[in-house]
């Protein structure tokens, strides 16, 4: 019974803990949006990189394992 409820203390604390880091400090600062346009029916989605210059650049990004981007999806032709 004590094992059961030391592993299940476990969890709990391995989850409020990962929310935590996921939350607070990967998420906090996207570098810049990716935009998404499906205006175009018989092509598919056209796709466009945002950056944002003040990480410093292509140079940067380039050295970086991982980046975050904000996903912006916005049709610009309509189709009325």
């Amino acid at each position: 019974m004590g094992m059961l409820l030391s592993c299940a203390i476990g969890v709990i604390i391995g989850v409020l803990i990962s929310y935590f880091i996921r939350r607070h400090y990967i998420f906090i600062n996207p570098i810049g949006n990716l935009r998404i346009d499906n205006s175009d029916i018989d092509d598919g989605p056209y796709m466009f990189l945002e950056m944002d210059s003040s990480n410093g650049g292509v140079e940067w990004i380039s050295k970086q394992k991982y980046i975050v981007l904000k996903v912006l999806v916005n049709n610009y032709i309509t189709h009325e």
